[in-house]
């Protein structure tokens, strides 16, 4: 059997974290394979990665000013799935949220090159709407007042966060039973 890559062991063993049937994680042992276990794994993670981002974006707070929307909020909220750098250490995350892995597609670019061309998050200002501001003040020494923080994404999340660890079991079963419909098949033709 390989051994695992750093990666592949922290997908794995993630997932292992979630699943709670004996039953399955031992015929997923059993396939002995850390790229397709990783794979497995993967999947099962963004299933519920999926849920957590939709749920965040059904509920984008309406806007309090006239003319404008929750449209650049709905767009910012993303998911990513991998190896990330931080404190000097590369560790492997799944997030959903706020500019995460999402980019705003930059018009005026895309029409003068020709193609789709994305810059930026979506919506630099997420993140003061949700965690709220302190009393600021300007260099000049006008002062712009705070903002109370709404919490939207995280109450979003929160509600759905059982459902989520649901879908990726479900996806787990059912990935660990196309991996094994696939290695009979190749085993009975060989």
């Amino acid at each position: 059997m390989a051994t695992p890559n750093r990666t592949q062991a922290a997908l794995i063993s993630g997932v292992k974290e979630v699943v709670d049937d004996a039953a399955v994680l031992q015929v997923f042992e059993a396939l002995q394979d850390p790229k397709l276990q990783a794979r497995i794994a993967s999947a099962s993670l963004a299933a519920g990665l999926k849920l957590l981002a939709d749920a965040g974006r059904a509920n984008v707070p309406s806007a309090l000013t006239e003319g404008h929307s929750g449209d650049r909020f709905r767009q910012a909220i993303g998911q990513r799935l991998g190896r990330f750098k931080g404190g000097g250490k590369s560790v492997f995350a799944a997030k959903a949220g706020l500019n995460v892995g999402r980019r705003a597609v930059d018009k005026d670019l895309s029409a003068l090159i020709g193609k789709r061309r994305k810059v930026g998050a979506a919506a630099p200002h997420a993140a003061l709407y949700a965690l709220g501001t302190s009393e600021r003040k300007q260099k000049r020494g006008r002062r712009t007042g705070h903002m109370t923080s709404n919490p939207w994404f995280a109450r979003a999340t929160a509600q759905v966060s059982g459902q989520a660890i649901e879908a990726i079991k479900n996806r787990f079963v059912i990935e660990v039973e196309k991996a094994v419909k696939k290695q009979a098949k190749a085993n009975a033709s060989s």
